[in-house]
């Protein structure tokens, strides 16, 4: 078993999950995944992937930092409030199974919670 790292556009990690294996045995690694663990948190600094390595960048002063209300905020906010794939798709299997609908009503409660921005508006 190796698990993989999933990181978002800015490197912040999304989520860590368990490889998927092809029918040839080989472990394969989707784009914005890496197999190296990320660095331990550390007070005052982001852990990023700069596509090469985990490194520290220092988060910036409160006035520094973008809106909370910046129209891709809610993108990065859903990814990081996902399941893993994994556990979405064992979601989706058991609503087949069990005639529930738990898997859509996870994903409806993240996209009220973190709701799209209108782009154009």
């Amino acid at each position: 078993m190796v698990n993989i790292y999933l990181y978002d556009k800015r490197g912040l990690l999304i989520a860590e999950q368990v490889a998927l294996v092809n029918e040839h045995g080989k472990v394969m690694l989707p784009d914005n995944a890496t197999f190296s663990a990320p660095l331990p948190q550390k007070e005052g600094y982001e852990v990023i992937y700069n596509g090469e390595k985990w490194i520290y960048e220092q988060i910036a002063k409160a006035e520094e930092q973008e809106s909370p209300y910046h129209p891709l905020n809610y993108i990065e906010q859903r990814l990081r409030a996902y399941p893993d794939y994994g556990e979405q798709l064992d979601m989706i299997y058991w609503d087949k199974v069990n005639g529930t609908n738990n898997w859509p009503e996870k994903i409806s409660e993240i996209k009220a919670k973190y709701p799209k921005v209108d782009l154009n508006a």
